[in-house]
């Protein structure tokens, strides 16, 4: 039986730390002593594989339009040759939240968080997310240990807060002491001072080319509506105003 979602307001906002240009997002098991400027998850598009449409009435069977997406045995070797997927993928904007995990060990529980960019909603019914991580990503070996993880969704105040825990390990370690966080009551996992955020129980994970998507059941949610919002877009955090009129329901 799935374990039913709980869902309440989350705790008031913290004052925002002081705003930051531009940084590069995290991803966990990218090697920061080589900055990249580029947005690190990504779905490769449809036109890297190639495209083909089921023949049909009066059509041949080897007659081929864009379409259907081939079999990956179908697909070319390499993309590269063809498609800069990072240059392209700069363009497409992005959310930006902190996940949070821990591993249980002899001297405790020691937590870790990350920013990532790389969330995706999958299903309502089971509430099902996922975050991809590079393959051999530290924070991703804590995620198999505890089977649990949190997720933060930063508003537009906190491009501070995402560039800091962008940076490696021994930075965050430091940085997570000194911040307004709190366990997350049905994982433990830390919750920071954010105007949504996540509590999920690991379902399962995929080998998908050189990184590895976790899938988790969400099993608790908090959402406010705040001012603004954290988005990743050309290498760069922005922060976007919020308009209620956009919101579904709202006023033209």
């Amino acid at each position: 039986m799935r374990t039913p979602v709980e869902t309440r307001g989350a705790a008031p906002a913290s004052d925002p730390g002081p705003d930051v240009s531009g940084g590069q997002i995290a991803e966990p098991a990218v090697d920061w002593t080589e900055p990249r400027p580029a947005i690190e998850d990504v779905t490769v598009p449809g036109s890297v594989w190639g495209w083909t449409e089921p023949a049909g009435r009066g059509h041949s069977p080897a007659s081929t339009r864009r379409g259907r997406l081939l079999s990956p045995r179908a697909a070319p070797t390499s993309a590269s040759a063809d498609v800069d997927l990072r240059a392209v993928m700069r363009s497409f904007a992005t959310g930006v939240a902190i996940a949070g995990t821990y591993v249980d060990r002899p001297g405790g529980r020691r937590h870790d968080a990350v920013t990532v960019n790389s969330v995706s909603s999958l299903s309502l019914e089971p509430p099902l997310v996922s975050i991809a991580l590079r393959t051999g990503s530290g924070f991703g070996r804590a995620i198999r240990a505890s089977r649990v993880w949190s997720l933060s969704i930063l508003d537009g105040g906190s491009q501070s807060l995402a560039s800091l825990f962008a940076r490696d390990r021994t930075v965050r370690d430091g940085a997570l002491t000194a911040q307004r966080t709190r366990p997350g009551g049905r994982t433990g996992a830390l919750l920071f001072d954010s105007p949504a955020w996540l509590e999920c129980v690991l379902d399962r994970t995929y080998d998908v080319g050189d990184h590895v998507l976790f899938i988790g059941e969400v099993v608790a949610a908090g959402a406010r509506d705040p001012d603004t919002g954290l988005v990743f877009l050309h290498g760069a955090f922005h922060s976007l105003p919020h308009s209620p009129d956009h919101r579904s329901g709202g006023t033209p």
